[in-house]
């Protein structure tokens, strides 16, 4: 059972970090600093690859 509350812990946590980035992603389009937008990029790709090792995209 602690197996499955990990998980769900690891999920939520990364829903909260997906959340963040979308508000950074947000403030990257009424900035010009290309840093921010190509830190965004980056991050959503990390995402996207822990979303797929650990099963998740079809939570989406």
């Amino acid at each position: 059972m602690t197996v499955i509350a990990d998980e769900l812990q690891q999920y939520a946590a990364l829903q909260i970090v997906k959340i963040g980035l979308d508000k950074l992603c947000d403030l990257s389009l009424k900035s010009p600093d290309m840093y921010i937008t190509d830190l965004c990029m980056e991050l959503e790709k990390l995402i996207s690859e822990i979303e797929y090792i650990n099963g998740w995209e079809q939570l989406k």
